[in-house]
């Protein structure tokens, strides 16, 4: 699928219309922390997000040893009024730097206000899991929830994500993360995809989002 050119790591602000950014109100606090200050904002009850990460490719080694890593897939969902933001991660995966998860991650959340939705994040980190020692960051890519909102049925479907250096000291490719990403306001249900779509789309020439630029691979 076709995918925007992206100017920072996080992705660019882009408001929805004025009939999706009522619905988008669903997307801010229970577990993310609200502020005790009460608000004349429309708020709706419910929202899911959902991260399906499907797999890695050609990630960056931190065993400079056996030039491998143990990744691991940290998202994090971010709100201006967070105190402590909401975090999920998939399995642990060893001694390789083409990792398969193929795992779901849903956060639920309700009572979301509009303003806070506009600039929410969603932050997916690639990390070399460790035991003995802290876990070493990869690469990292930020959606905004609302860009993802306003797409073509509120989603990313099986897209590639250029894994950039958090730490900003290089801005090649740390690797690539292969994901899913809906988001759900009240009643509504992700949409369907045949096997067939997603077995085309993991094999195509497809787009990842770069710092400043994108690039084309094939997968």
């Amino acid at each position: 699928m076709s995918c925007p050119t992206a100017t920072t790591r996080r992705e660019r602000m882009w408001p929805p219309a004025h009939g999706q950014r009522s619905a988008l109100a669903a997307i801010v606090h229970a577990s993310c922390g609200a502020s005790s200050q009460p608000s004349t904002e429309p708020a709706l009850p419910r929202a899911q997000i959902i991260v399906h990460v499907v797999e890695a490719r050609d990630l960056k080694p931190t065993d400079e040893e056996n030039m491998t890593a143990d990744p691991v897939v940290v998202a994090t969902l971010t709100f201006p009024s967070s105190v402590i933001p909401a975090r999920q991660n998939t399995p642990r995966k060893t001694n390789t730097l083409n990792p398969v998860w193929d795992y779901t991650m849903i956060f639920r959340q309700s009572n979301i206000l509009e303003s806070e939705a506009q600039v929410a994040v969603l932050s997916l980190m690639v990390k070399d899991s460790n035991w003995t020692e802290r876990d070493t960051a990869i690469g990292q890519f930020d959606f905004n929830l609302s860009k993802i909102y306003g797409r073509k049925n509120h989603e990313y479907f099986q897209q590639w994500c250029a894994l950039m250096d958090p730490t900003g000291d290089s801005h090649e490719a740390q690797g690539y993360l292969r994901v899913n990403v809906t988001v759900l306001v009240n009643k509504a249900r992700a949409a369907p995809h045949s096997s067939v779509r997603s077995l085309i789309s993991a094999r195509r020439y497809t787009s990842a989002l770069f710092l400043n630029r994108t690039r084309w691979r094939r997968t």
